[in-house]
Parts: C-alpha cells; structure tokens; sequence
C-alpha cells in the first residue's frame, strides 16, 4: 500500500472517529438548549402566577387596612358630630370634626380604589389557574412549584456547561488530527521530494557509469587493435628474414 493511500484511510479513519461524536454533542446540546428554553418558560410562568397570589393577597390585605382606617374615622368623625351637637358653638369640635370627615372622605376614597385594584387581582389570578378562596394553599403550592422549575433550570444549565465542554474538547481533538493530517501531508509531499531527488541523482550516476564504461571499452579496444598489429608485424618480419636467409644460400 502507497504511503498516499496510508495517508487517505489515516484522514477518513479519524474524520469517521471524530465526527459520530461531534455530531451527537451538537445534537444533544440542541435537544438540551430546547429544553432549557421550555423549563425557562415554565419558570416564568410559575414565577408569574406566584406574582399574581402575592399581588392579590397584598391588595387584600392592603383593602382590610383601608377598611378598618375608614371605619376608625367614620367612628371618630360620628363621635365627634354627637359631641358638637351637644356642643354647637364650640369651634374646636367644629374643626376636629371638619378633620375627621376630611379623613373618613380619603380612607373612603382608598378603599374603593383598593377594592377594585384586588377585584382585578382576583380575576387575574383565576384566569392563571389559582383558587382564590383558598389563596395561603396555592401559595405554598406555586412556590413549590417554582423552586422544582428553578432546580430543573440550574439542572439544564449545568448539563449544557458540560455538553458545551465537550464540544470544546471535540473541536480540540478535530483540530490536532487536522494538524496530525497537515504534518502527515508535508511529511510525505517532504518524502516524495527526496525520493525523487534521490531518482534524479541514481540516473545521473548511472549515465555517468555508462559513460566511462564507454570510454574503457574504447581504451580496451585500442589496446586490442595495437596488440594485432604487433603480432602481424612480428610475423611479416619472421617471414622476411626467412625469404633473405634463402637468397644467400
């Protein structure tokens, strides 16, 4: 196998390896982040029915307080009214009583505006669900409900913290192998290049061996030739020398 093919299933090996996983964070921090915003909806909406009892138990009690200050000084002023009409002329009880009416007139005045600010309170609650005759119950039954929506809320938040870590650790893993991949590549584009300089090198050694293995044969050829030539020549003058011996005789 290539180092090239090494090099594709080493990538595809670890994006299979990395991507299952990144994929499942993501989806379930999508899933998670649903949820919270679901959980922080119905936290809301506790929080607001609760808002609605307190605010109508408030405007309630707020209402009893102006009824009994409206009573005390009806009470005062009528009491005040008998005494001056057993005293006509007296002025002081003339201007207490002024006072006292001026007093029963805005304790009056409070009350109707707090009577219908906890008619309107009333209703609100009754349209979130809340039985008004029994306000103290559904208190204590909304707060507990919106300390289990506050837990469920702290427990999606720790849960996408962790989920949102490991996708930083996921990224984290993605980019070393990217990095592993790259080192990889450059390591073997490195290779190819010193392979091939090494080819570059053997063929220009190899042509240079063929050269001088020319240049010896040649050399070698010569010796052969000059090495036939002295033999004949030998032979020619033997030949000679016999000729001349037989011309004397």
């Amino acid at each position: 196998m290539s180092i090239k093919d090494r090099l594709i299933q080493y990538v595809f090996r670890g994006k299979n390896e990395l991507s299952p996983e990144a994929r499942r964070i993501a989806e379930d921090l999508d899933k998670v982040r649903s949820a919270g915003k679901e959980l922080t909806e119905e936290l809301d909406k506790a929080k607001g029915a609760q808002g609605l009892a307190v605010g109508l138990r408030s405007a309630s009690e707020a209402a009893e307080r102006a009824r009994s200050t409206l009573e005390r000084t009806e009470k005062g002023a009528a009491e005040l009214r008998e005494e001056l009409n057993q005293n006509p002329g007296s002025k002081g009880l003339a201007i207490s009583l002024r006072t006292a009416e001026r007093e029963a007139a805005k304790a009056a005045r409070e009350l109707d505006r707090l009577t219908a600010e906890t008619k309107r309170a009333e209703e609100a609650a009754q349209a979130a669900g809340i039985d008004t005759a029994r306000l103290a119950e559904e208190e204590k039954r909304l707060a507990a409900e919106v300390d289990r929506a506050k837990a469920a809320v702290t427990e999606n938040t720790t849960q996408l913290r962790d989920l949102e870590r490991q996708q930083r650790a996921a990224a984290r893993a993605s980019a070393e192998h990217k990095s592993r991949v790259d080192a990889a590549r450059s390591a073997m584009a490195s290779g190819a290049k010193q392979v091939l300089g090494y080819a570059a090198a053997y063929v220009s050694l190899n042509a240079a061996f063929r050269l001088v293995q020319r240049g010896l044969n040649l050399v070698r050829d010569g010796i052969r030739s000059m090495l036939d030539t002295g033999s004949e020549f030998e032979l020619m003058q033997q030949r000679v020398t016999g000729l001349m011996g037989s011309i004397e005789e």
